[in-house]
């Protein structure tokens, strides 16, 4: 459906293949193990070597799933939330949760707060720098926030709006341009707004 070259598709083949490199260190892990009950004289290096390998790849599988996870906010926030992949479906549901919703909410609400009050804050809290232009971008922040509260939600703009707070490398948020950041802000509350989105959606296919 993505095609063998999509990072999603790449990062569940190399989790797939960490899980398995985990699945062949069970074997070094057991065998160490009988040594040590059978006195074996090396049997505690195997059996030593075998855990810290076998906890790389246990990290690294995590690694790969928090990877995933992002990858999976970029697929929906591109209107592919309806793909009938597990990984997307997971990442659908917790997004258009209550729970996550207020807390992307509160999130924007502290961080305006923070660009307010930017000089009564000690410089070794506060949050990266570029936040501080949210205070040219209270109208569309408080907008966001709204539509995050609000029922029924769509989720394509949650998802874009986890990618705003949490993607430090490309994110308006943190880039220092008050004008991308509130074109961005604009964009995410189009995106939470079925009604618009599905507009903007119909016009794209009348075209």
């Amino acid at each position: 459906m993505l095609g063998s070259d999509d990072a999603l598709v790449r990062l569940l083949a190399r989790r797939r293949t960490r899980v398995e490199q985990f699945g062949v260190t069970l074997v070094p892990i057991a065998l160490g193990i009988v040594g040590i009950i059978r006195h074996s004289d090396n049997a505690p290096v195997v059996l030593v070597a075998a855990v810290l390998v076998a906890l790389g790849f246990v990290a690294a599988a995590a690694f790969s799933g928090f990877e995933i996870r992002d990858r999976a906010q970029e697929v929906i926030a591109a209107g592919y939330e309806r793909l009938p992949l597990r990984v997307v479906r997971d990442e659908r549901l917790r997004l258009s949760s209550h729970r996550e919703r207020e807390r992307f909410a509160r999130s924007l609400e502290r961080l305006l707060k923070d660009a307010q009050n930017w000089n009564r804050i000690l410089p070794a809290t506060r949050p990266p720098q570029g936040v501080r232009e949210l205070r040219f971008a209270e109208h569309e922040v408080h907008e966001v926030v709204s539509l995050l509260r609000s029922e029924p939600v769509h989720v394509p703009g949650v998802a874009r709006t986890a990618r705003f707070l949490c993607d430090g490398a490309t994110s308006p948020l943190f880039g220092g341009d008050d004008e991308a950041l509130r074109a961005e802000l604009r964009r995410i509350r189009d995106l939470l707004d079925r009604e618009h989105s599905q507009a903007e959606l119909d016009e794209r296919l009348a075209a």
